[in-house]
């Protein structure tokens, strides 16, 4: 195993005070818990190999918090962080560490999010924008 991409991700959308707390559980669980376990599941035979490991967070939260989204922006500020910290961490065991914080991107992930009609994605042309990588 030289490569592995980590692009999970799930998003409930509204107000804090209304979402369920089991709808944030699963977020969590999907976009944090399952990221750091299968991180951690795959680190050695990424070392045996002096792989590469790419995190996909979000520029939405990652870099800013987004209001009506404000589980989902902390789950991929986490990632961002995780990426940081293991970036130092796994160097020493020649494993390279990359976050790519994509923008709004033509998927299915607004329909499903509830957020077609939000700023970031009912602007013309902004899901051709792409985002940020930061490199390892």
């Amino acid at each position: 195993l030289s490569l592995v991409v980590l692009n999970a991700g799930v998003c409930t959308a509204g107000d804090f005070t209304r979402q369920a707390p089991q709808s944030m559980e699963a977020m969590l669980d999907l976009n944090i818990v399952s990221t750091v376990l299968l991180t951690r599941a795959l680190t050695a035979q990424l070392a045996a190999r002096r792989g590469r490991l790419l995190l996909v967070g979000s520029c939405s939260g990652a870099i800013v918090g987004v209001p009506g989204v404000a589980v989902y922006a902390a789950s991929k500020a986490f990632v961002r962080s995780f990426a940081a910290a293991l970036r130092s961490e796994l160097r020493a065991h020649g494993v390279s560490v990359t976050c790519a914080l994509p923008c709004a991107i033509d998927s299915a992930f607004a329909t499903r999010a509830g957020l077609e009609a939000s700023a970031v994605f009912s602007l013309p042309g902004v899901r051709g924008l792409g985002g940020l990588v930061l490199p390892a």
